[in-house]
């Protein structure tokens, strides 16, 4: 195992000291994000409970009757349930419905049951020749006291006693099928409605029928309701009044409320009432100090500290979760950055005060009441201030990534408002679209009236949307352009501040550090003329080709001019400086070569003392990469044969290029001391020259990670030519026409 272990291929230091950065960055730009999620929800919840953790209303308790020891003023819109005002509704609905009512068939077969006996009775005594008392006895044993003796007499007497007695039955069974209702006066008080709905067994079908309650069979109504039957029938007076009473004697009720369906009935209209709302509107007064308080008022009292006590869990909800995914939206389009490390901590840092600057800033002005409620509430937040830095400190993108995180996060701010949420983003996209050619700080002013013009327009826009008239277009065309003008002069304000803070390569900065007269390139030309002149010409040639292949030119022409810094202090060690005497020539080759190596890191420690921008010492630090140093280790080896020479002790230790502006700016260094070299310099040999150089870089790997193509090298390599030529006042030597070319 450990021989194993022995052989395995041990990783380059830098590489392992890489990986190691790598993930003490991505765990660094975790912790960003994770605190600026948390403060993130905490103002927004605060801001959403606010009312509710302050209100000096959550301990009000008055009853009726007692007086008001102070004014009680609502502080917040509020909208709440009328349960007294409700509950009335859902009484009134309530006594609206039909009641149900179901005819209840057992009956109707016990009424015919007796009914049959009855007239299987009266048949028999006929047939025999009974008497009424004998007959009367007989059925009162069978089935007392339903019919009295002077209607089994009248039967009795009658001719057509059988027919009478089918056309009774026939209307008797009726009337039970039809149903004979039990409504009582206290059902009819519980409802209000006309009507109600019978549920029968009828020909073999259950049937519902609605029916008003005029039209209703009840034991009282009966006889007028078999007389308005019999109208028409054969029948004499006396013996339709002889049918009458006998359905009379035997009908009984057999339909009645059926209290269950009913009730579920009611309970379904009380479900669908919609409750009463009563909405308290901000500074309305529900009483004043030494007011009475009546029912009214209690009812608002009561409503108002309940809505102090109460707890939004539904709000809390949505808020976390479009915090989640809004912070999730960010993660997504920063995460190609974080991966690669193009997105610096500092950065990160910076757009995470900016998030939080910006909650904050809303949350507070939320709290004031001075805006008119027609205007959407972001005209008071000079959200264009927020993207205008970060697009100048950071990039483009950010700034547009910026206003769409901002006009989510207003959504929660200002309760799911479209309009401000619209409003913050265009206008944050106008801030950062605004800055985009922006070369001197006073451009920031004009960049203001840029967005104050914008506000103004999408103003106009929401204004016809929303119906406005002149006196309301005119103020809130004055809140478009005031906000827009005021980010202007807030961003002049602050740019300067946040430059410092996030030593950023803002192209303001990158103008002052290219300045000649700057103290660092002054100093450079006193100590060191020709490490100037060398560095200014380098500068040129980097500036140009960054120019042509897309890169940033500004970068490379200030990285250019800082570039070797280093060699201020130790001017004479470097030929460029030297005028007739070589101090190497009394010096050992490696203790040469650690000099000369060492002009990169002395570079990179004076920058940071300048405080130059990472980028900047990025290029100082990477302008030789791995580079031999040829020269001093080819005496090296001449002069010390019976010594192993490694070629790590004269190469430079430094990165290579991760730009290509860093790469740019090697090349350049390398082409314009190779071209000092040359002696009387022509274009071809200028393009020969150029062309080693860069493919020795290029061969050696020295530009495998600046990201650029063979086509840049092509583009550069013609620049470089371009401008060496100019600068060497070179001509193209045509050849000598002979007598013989001219015939």
């Amino acid at each position: 195992m450990e021989n194993r272990e022995e052989g395995k291929e041990k990783p380059p230091p830098e590489k392992a000291l890489l990986r190691n950065l790598s993930v003490k960055w991505k765990n660094t730009s975790v912790l960003i994000l994770a605190a600026t999620f948390a403060i993130s929800l905490i103002l927004i919840l605060l801001n959403s409970q606010f009312e509710r953790i302050f209100s000096s209303n959550r301990k009000l308790q008055y009853e009726v009757g007692m007086v008001a020891d102070r004014d009680i003023v609502v502080d917040r819109d509020i909208i709440y349930k009328d349960t007294v005002a409700t509950e009335l509704k859902k009484e009134a609905k309530v006594k609206l419905i039909v009641p149900i009512f179901q005819v209840n068939d057992s009956i109707a077969k016990e009424v015919m049951d007796d009914f049959a006996v009855f007239k299987e009775t009266i048949v028999s005594a006929l047939k025999n020749n009974s008497t009424v008392e004998n007959t009367f006895l007989t059925f009162q044993a069978k089935i007392p006291g339903i019919v009295d003796k002077v209607t089994i007499e009248k039967l009795l007497q009658n001719r057509d006693a059988k027919r009478i007695m089918d056309s009774a039955e026939l209307l008797l069974q009726r009337a039970l099928t039809e149903g004979i209702v039990s409504i009582t006066e206290e059902t009819k008080k519980s409802f209000n409605s006309q009507s109600v709905e019978i549920w029968r067994w009828k020909n073999g079908k259950f049937e519902k029928e609605e029916l008003e309650l005029k039209n209703l069979i009840t034991i009282g109504k009966l006889p007028n309701w078999i007389a308005k039957k019999l109208e028409g029938k054969s029948f004499e007076n006396e013996e339709k009044l002889l049918i009458i009473n006998l359905v009379s004697d035997f009908a009984r009720e057999d339909c009645f409320l059926n209290k269950k369906e009913t009730e579920k009935r009611k309970t379904k209209i009380e479900s669908e009432v919609e409750p009463v709302v009563i909405k308290l509107v901000k500074g309305q007064v529900i009483a004043r100090k030494g007011d009475v308080i009546n029912e009214d008022m209690k009812a608002k009292i009561d409503a108002l500290g309940e809505y102090s006590l109460q707890i939004n869990l539904m709000w809390i909800i949505g808020s976390v979760l479009l915090l989640i995914i809004t912070f999730w939206l960010v993660v997504f389009l920063f995460r190609e950055r974080i991966e690669t490390n193009k997105l610096e901590k500092n950065n990160l840092i910076l757009i995470s005060g900016v998030v939080l600057v910006y909650l904050l800033l809303s949350v507070v002005l939320s709290r004031f009441d001075g805006l008119q409620e027609w205007l959407p509430f972001a005209v008071t937040i000079p959200v264009a201030t927020f993207t205008v830095m970060v697009t100048i400190l950071v990039s483009r993108d950010i700034g547009i990534i910026l206003s769409i995180v901002m006009a989510l996060l207003i959504l929660l701010i200002q309760k799911m408002d479209m309009y401000s949420a619209l409003f913050i983003f265009l206008s944050g996209i106008a801030g950062t679209a605004s800055v985009q050619k922006t070369e001197k700080r006073i451009d920031l002013i004009k960049s203001g009236l840029y967005i104050a013009a914008f506000n103004a327009f999408f103003i106009i826009a929401f204004g016809f949307i929303k119906n406005y008239d002149f006196y309301k277009f005119l103020v809130a065309v004055l809140w478009g352009l005031g906000n827009g003008f005021f980010s202007g002069i807030l961003s002049l304000g602050f740019l300067p501040i946040l430059e410092q803070v996030t030593n950023a390569p803002t192209r303001f900065r990158l103008l002052e550090l290219s300045d000649v007269n700057a103290p660092p390139l002054k100093r450079m030309l006193m100590l060191a003329p020709g490490t100037y002149n060398h560095s200014v010409m380098v500068a040129n040639l980097a500036e140009y080709a960054c120019k042509e292949i897309g890169a940033d030119p500004l970068i490379a022409r200030v990285g250019a001019y800082y570039h070797d810094i280093g060699k201020v202090d130790q001017a004479e060690y470097f030929v460029e400086n030297q005028r007739s005497f070589n101090k190497h020539d009394e010096l050992k080759p490696s203790l040469s070569a650690a000099v000369i190596r060492s002009h990169v890191k002395i570079g990179i420690e004076k920058a940071k003392e300048l405080k130059l921008p990472k980028v900047i010492i990025d290029i100082i630090s990477q302008h030789h990469g791995k580079t031999l140093i040829k020269y001093f280790y080819q005496r090296a080896k001449d002069e010390e044969k019976n010594t192993k020479i490694l070629p790590e002790d004269y190469s430079y230790p430094g990165e290579r290029p991760k730009s290509k502006e860093a790469a740019v700016v090697m090349l350049a260094d390398h082409v314009e001391a190779a071209s000092r070299t040359l002696k009387k310099p022509s274009v071809a040999k200028l393009e020969r020259l150029v062309w080693d150089v860069i493919m020795e870089k290029f061969t050696s790997g020295e530009l495998n990670e600046s990201n650029l193509t063979l086509r840049d090298l092509d583009v550069i390599k013609k620049s470089f030519v371009q401008i060496l030529a100019g600068y060497f006042h070179t001509r193209i030597e045509y050849p000598k026409i002979t007598e013989m070319d001219r015939a």
